[in-house]
């Protein structure tokens, strides 16, 4: 499908939106994956949809992907509450 060059910005700035709530590298495959299947939904508010879900839906979808694990950063370590130490 071709995209109007507005339309390309739109969804290119609406992803990089979403990867940098993520932490995840602007040039990371995920980031070809997310533009390539996104389309822009609504009329008057627009947003971006992809593959039928919100942005995030599908960035959480993919972080169970085996081939794109490595491309969301680590979790924090956790401290248990009772540990003084």
């Amino acid at each position: 499908m071709t995209r109007s060059i507005v339309a390309q910005n739109f969804i290119s700035s609406k992803v990089s939106e979403a990867l940098t709530r993520y932490g995840i590298a602007h040039n990371d495959p995920i980031r070809q994956e997310l533009e390539q299947d996104a389309e822009i939904d609504g009329t008057r508010d627009a947003w971006v949809r992809v593959r039928g879900v919100s942005i995030d839906d599908r960035i959480d979808e993919l972080r169970r992907d085996p081939r794109f694990a490595s491309s969301f950063p680590a979790d924090p370590p956790r401290v248990a509450k009772g540990d003084a130490a």
